[in-house]
């Protein structure tokens, strides 16, 4: 049902090398700070909502997953609070519905056990309305960020220069292939986490997805969400598990997993009205919180070097965009 022989190889001189890509990444992020007159995340600067929700694992995961994969937050009929936040993926304050890649973020409260950096009790996931990436690696994920900050006419040209001529049109393909494509609402498509994670001793693949499909019910991506969310929304969370360095490799985020996937926990957001009252304060609360996949227990930590360098770059963004959840702290 899955395998156990994945690597996670470490380059010499990863650390140092990470270092200038963070530093690169900050003057982005001061770039886009200046600009919009603010301090705030890098990527997924436009936020569409934020919202509480509750997190439920199956009653009957040993149906789904051997016992030795009950690990973290997926014990059968485990039940969280959490915070969900739905934006939009670029670096910029765009209008909500010009083409751009969605993501939601997920933190649940008060999950037990050991932590990869030894924070507080979240478990957070994030995922964007993509498979996989248009980049292989930390280095062509910096290529693309840095040059495109400078610019669409610019971009193509910057980044030939760091990656070639050749690299740089396949990841201007799949990344513009992303950007426009077909969006309908944040209640009723399906997201992925495109890089892997620990599950006991194994790895996976994350993915969010609508339970009840319906039609856009409002004009913009924003309207029709908080038309949503104020009937109640629902996502089924599901992992896909790693089979072998062939059909799931670990370290290439362009490519598909060959493996099913399989239902664990199901996402809900009870009827809420975001824009006014206690569901606006929520989501200016959730504004607040930082979103990092390493928040997390170790048996399921981010995993792979597109993951470390996330560490990497989270880490030194900590300073100024800090999680403020405590374990009791659930509003």
């Amino acid at each position: 049902m899955y395998g156990t022989d994945w690597t996670e190889p470490v380059e010499p001189g990863e650390d140092a090398r990470f270092e200038g890509y963070v530093a690169e990444l900050r003057t982005v992020k001061e770039q886009f700070d200046a600009r919009y007159g603010e301090r705030a995340r890098a990527l997924h600067r436009q936020a569409h909502a934020g919202v509480r929700a509750t997190f439920t694992v199956r009653d009957d995961l040993a149906a789904a997953i051997p016992r030795e994969l009950h690990v973290g937050p997926f014990t059968p009929g485990a039940r969280f609070d959490a915070y969900v936040r739905f934006s939009n993926g670029g670096f910029a304050r765009v209008k909500k519905d010009e083409p751009d890649v969605r993501g939601v973020a997920i933190k649940l409260l008060g999950v037990a056990g050991p932590k990869a950096l030894g924070d507080g009790p979240t478990q957070d996931f994030l995922l964007n309305q993509t498979p996989r990436s248009g980049v292989r690696s930390p280095e062509e994920f910096v290529a693309l960020t840095t040059s495109a900050a400078r610019g669409p006419l610019v971009l193509p040209w910057a980044l030939a220069s760091r990656v070639g001529v050749g690299r740089a049109f396949g990841i201007l393909k799949d990344t513009l292939g992303g950007f426009t494509a077909p969006f309908s609402s944040f209640a009723s498509e399906q997201f992925w986490s495109m890089v892997p994670y620990r599950m006991g001793p194994t790895v996976a693949r994350w993915s969010l997805r609508a339970v009840d499909v319906q039609p856009r019910v409002g004009a913009t991506l924003a309207s029709d969400l908080v038309a949503r969310l104020r009937g109640g929304a629902r996502w089924s969370f599901m992992a896909q598990l790693f089979q072998d360095a062939a059909r799931t490799p670990t370290e290439d985020a362009t490519r598909d997993w060959d493996a099913p996937w399989i239902d664990l926990a199901t996402l809900e957001v009870a009827p809420v009205d975001v824009s006014t009252g206690p569901g606006a304060e929520v989501a200016a609360y959730v504004e607040r919180l930082a979103f990092d996949p390493w928040h997390a227990v170790e048996e399921l930590r981010p995993v792979g070097a597109f993951n470390r360098l996330r560490r990497a770059a989270y880490f030194a963004a900590s300073a100024e965009h800090r999680d403020v959840v405590a374990e009791a702290d659930v509003r």
